[in-house]
């Protein structure tokens, strides 16, 4: 799970660096901030909208797999293109060079990794949760006895 958290805060590096790129563009401080705010803002909404779902749900690994799968088709079209209505779906309005290739390989990389560990991790807790259906043990970092009588299972 810690894999998971690494490679998908490594995927979101674009954050780190997009009002450098948007001012780059020739605007203002103000303006600059203005046209970063609103991809920001939105996922704000959609972080809380998931987190909600996934809680209401209580299921985990669409919830991280999915919005990564988002991220690995947007560094697609945030390279792959120069049409400007294309690159704003993705949230990066670079309109010519530089395309950031290797940022975006990094991100997409690292996406791509961050949804192979969700998933190895999500295969090694649902052969926990069958372990425990057939009343076996998960040993000293299982769950103790208490809780396996009270009906505990990992959320999947």
């Amino acid at each position: 799970m810690c894999g998971t958290l690494y490679t998908t805060d490594t995927a979101a590096a674009v954050n780190n660096f997009f009002p450098i790129v948007v001012s780059g563009l020739g605007f203002g401080t103000n303006k600059t901030y203005g046209l970063t705010a609103p991809p920001f803002l939105l996922c704000v909404l959609c972080m809380l909208a998931n987190g909600f779902h996934s809680d209401k749900k209580q299921e985990g690994f669409l919830h991280i797999a999915l919005p990564l799968t988002v991220t690995v088709l947007a560094n697609i079209i945030a390279v792959a293109t120069l049409n400007v209505g294309a690159r704003l779906w993705t949230a990066y309005t670079y309109y010519d060079e530089p395309r950031y290739v290797a940022a975006f390989a990094v991100n997409f990389g690292a996406a791509v990794i961050a949804i192979g560990m969700a998933t190895t991790t999500f295969l090694y807790l649902r052969r926990q949760n069958a372990k425990l259906d057939r009343g076996g043990s998960l040993g000293k970092s299982g769950p103790t006895a208490i809780q396996q009588a009270s009906g505990f299972r990992y959320i999947l």
